[in-house]
Formats: structure tokens, C-alpha cells, sequence
């Protein structure tokens, strides 16, 4: 992104053709195009939330604030979905999403971290079958 910004492009396909250095999948790379914005002057594009915001904020972007089940837990029905090749949502965690989101259902999309990109039809089918389920039901 910082070298799209630096090559202070005209058009997507410019930017895109930039990404694909780093990124081979279509749907992520165009996921990322959405941040992209025409400037004040309308000469080039820029990204809807500066390169050094984003760079200062990356840590606190993947953070989750709460870790103590004991002090903080939501009781309600609650969808996860994870990518298979993604390393966001490993095994070794759910036994403490289960005790943040006891009532948590698990869906696993083999796709990289941006399901709703990678595979949106998928992603789709896991959010409806849910919310399919719990029709008829007074909790969530």
C-alpha cells in the first residue's frame, strides 16, 4: 500500500498492477483497492485512511481487548467464521473463545483470512444457515 501511495497512481488498475508484487489473489487485492479514494485535486488516488495511521495502528488493529472469560463474556448465540489457511483463529484458541462465547458455532471456510472476499458465497451460506437457525428461538 505504502508504494502505492508513493507511486501516487491515476487509476485502480495501476494500483492492482502495484499489489500484485505482493499479493497473487484477485478478491484480496481488490478488497484492498476499495481503500483507495480520488484525491482533493482529483490528479491521483490515495488511500481512505493514511499509510501512517494505519502503520501506527497495526498492533491494536489484530488485538482483542478482553482475555479474562471470568471478567467479560457475551452469553448470546455467536457465529465464527474462519478461513482454514488463515493462522488468525488457531485450534489452540477456541477452548478460550468457548469460554468468552459459550454459545459460539464454528464454521470453517477453506479460504485464506478474508473469507467474505476469498469466498463469499460460502461466507454467505454460513451467516443465512445461522441465522436460519436461531428463528424460532427467544435467545441469541
Amino acid at each position: 500500500m505504502r508504494d502505492i501511495e508513493d507511486a501516487q497512481v491515476k487509476r485502480q488498475a495501476e494500483a492492482d498492477d502495484i499489489l500484485k508484487k505482493y499479493e497473487e489473489a484477485l478478491p484480496i487485492r481488490q478488497f484492498l483497492l476499495t481503500n483507495l479514494v480520488r484525491s482533493s485535486d482529483g490528479e491521483h488516488l490515495r488511500l481512505r485512511i493514511p499509510i501512517k495511521i494505519l502503520a501506527l495502528s497495526l498492533d491494536k488493529m489484530g488485538d482483542f481487548p478482553f482475555n479474562d472469560p471470568d471478567e467479560v463474556r457475551y452469553d448470546g448465540r455467536t457465529l465464527i467464521v474462519r478461513g482454514t489457511k488463515s493462522h488468525y483463529v488457531a485450534d489452540d484458541v477456541l477452548p478460550l473463545i468457548g469460554r468468552l462465547f459459550p454459545m459460539f458455532k464454528l464454521v470453517d471456510i477453506d479460504s485464506g483470512h478474508w473469507v467474505i472476499s476469498e469466498k463469499p458465497e460460502a461466507f454467505r451460506q454460513a451467516v443465512v444457515d445461522f441465522l436460519h437457525e436461531a428463528e424460532g428461538r427467544d435467545t441469541w
